[in-house]
Parts: structure tokens; C-alpha cells; sequence
């Protein structure tokens, strides 16, 4: 967590901005937008708290910011998703049938009571 929550105003029992001596923040950790590249490229992120000179010193809650949560934003830009060539595409579904079989060959030896199915149990 970027602030200690258990520092409490002594007046109002509310969490501190961090107007005591004890500091406001004494880790921050960035939350994350994880995306892949094969579909997404990333054209802008929002700034962090880098981008804040007076609440990176400061730390967080603060006068200017008064959560210890700064928002994450970042904007994408779609591309087509990647098509395998007529031939690996074939391929690729035929042995997908061959899985969808032996799977369906399984279902049937179970439900029968045979326990093994098509591809064995040992």
C-alpha cells in the first residue's frame, strides 16, 4: 500500500493527508494495464507520480491530491489480429477434431463405465 492507513488525526480519528511528522508515503507501488501487442499497441499512458515533483516529495494523500490511489489510463490503438497461412490454418483444425474426438471417445468410455477412454488410462 502506498500509505499507512493506521496513522490516525488525533482530533477527528480520520486517516492523516500527511500533515504530521510522520511521512505520508513511504512506498508507492504503480498499478499495472497489462495488454498484448499481438492485437494492441500503446500510443499515450497517463503521467505518474513522477510527474508530480510536489507529491512525489510530499508523498501521498496530500493538499493536491488527497487519495493515496492516483489513477492509471493509457490509450490503445487496435490492429487485426494475425492469420495463420491456408495451410497451417488446416492443419490447426484438423487437429482440433482429432482432440474434439478423442475427447468425445473419453465422454462415452466414462459414461459406459469403462473408465480408460480412447486415449488409456494405464
Amino acid at each position: 500500500a502506498a500509505h499507512d492507513h493506521t496513522t490516525n488525526d488525533s482530533n477527528s480519528g480520520a486517516a492523516s493527508l500527511g500533515t504530521s511528522s510522520e511521512p505520508a508515503m513511504r512506498c508507492w507501488a504503480l498499478d499495472h494495464l497489462l495488454f498484448s501487442t499481438r492485437t494492441l499497441s500503446c500510443r499515450e499512458v497517463w503521467a505518474s507520480l513522477e510527474a508530480d515533483p510536489a507529491s512525489a516529495a510530499a508523498g501521498l494523500p496530500n493538499r493536491a491530491c488527497p487519495s493515496d490511489h492516483l489513477p492509471v489510463a493509457a490509450a490503445f490503438a487496435f490492429s487485426p489480429a494475425p492469420r495463420l497461412p491456408g495451410a497451417e490454418r488446416a492443419a490447426l483444425a484438423a487437429h482440433w477434431e482429432g482432440m474434439k474426438a478423442a475427447l468425445g471417445a473419453d465422454k462415452a468410455a466414462l459414461e459406459a463405465g469403462g473408465g480408460g477412454g480412447a486415449r488409456g488410462a494405464g
